[in-house]
């Protein structure tokens, strides 16, 4: 959870693209949600919590339409404030970071020098995410997923020598991406090779998993503190495309401002 510290810095950031209020509604009623920090607290009571919109409207007291009217602009004000923001933007690493976590994960795994962790979301040795796709409803390969990953990893400007990515056995291993992408070994993979070998495909596979359980564990803390991920996501595809950016958004903004890294 963010926190006192970094919910000002945030709400310095969302007061600035808040539009508020100038006069009064129709029929001359005053607007239930006046306060910039009362619209955040809908907006993010939504994210942090599996709850469904009929509960903030008790929670907030606030009508069905008004609460999706007002749930609608000040996720549009935190999606240009996350915009403006440094610490949430999602980016590629320099190949100055990309060396430090190197030496990083070559301290944790003698075995392993410079490695990334993915799964849909890639996580750098930080906590951060550096890279992600999302909003692709109904099934999907992992190679047409990370295809704009490995574009990347194919660019001598953008990765550094010798830099990989640890994934899951369902990426790509093969072609641009050949030594690039990392992943530990498959059911009976063991057993197609010479037994002179296996020993130390076992140890390298395990060093992998080991660096991808940092990733997992990253994942899942998103889903845990959002949990708004837990349940069903709007079918509006543009909606659906703002929230979840939001909210990856404010995870790299929490792992910035709450551990100052």
């Amino acid at each position: 959870m963010l926190g006192h510290y970094s919910k000002n810095n945030l709400l310095a950031l969302f007061s600035g693209e808040y539009e508020q209020p100038s006069r009064r509604g129709k029929g001359g009623r005053p607007p239930r949600v006046v306060h910039a920090h009362a619209d955040l607290a809908l907006v993010l009571h939504l994210y942090t919590g599996a709850v469904e919109q009929k509960s903030l409207q008790e929670l907030f007291a606030l009508t069905p339409s008004t609460c999706a009217r007002i749930l609608r602009k000040g996720e549009e004000a935190l999606v240009r404030a996350l915009a403006a923001c440094p610490d949430a933007v999602i980016k590629w690493p320099s190949k100055a970071t990309q060396a430090r976590w190197a030496a990083m994960s070559n301290l944790r795994s003698r075995l392993s020098t410079g490695v990334f962790d993915t799964g849909v979301l890639c996580l750098g040795l930080d906590g951060t995410l550096v890279w992600g796709r999302h909003n692709f409803p109904g099934s999907w390969n992992d190679g047409e997923m990370s295809r704009r990953l490995q574009k990347i990893l194919a660019d001598p400007t953008k990765t550094g020598v010798g830099m990989k990515v640890a994934s899951d056995s369902a990426f790509p291993v093969s072609g641009r991406c050949a030594g690039r992408i990392v992943t530990p070994l498959k059911k009976w993979d063991l057993e197609r090779h010479p037994p002179a070998c296996r020993l130390g495909l076992k140890v390298m596979s395990d060093c992998i998993t080991l660096l991808r359980q940092a990733a997992v564990w990253g994942m899942g803390a998103v889903s845990k503190v959002y949990r708004q991920l837990l349940l069903s996501l709007p079918y509006n595809p543009s909606l659906r495309t703002m929230r979840l950016e939001s909210m990856f958004k404010l995870y790299n903004f929490q792992i910035k401002n709450v551990f100052g890294l």
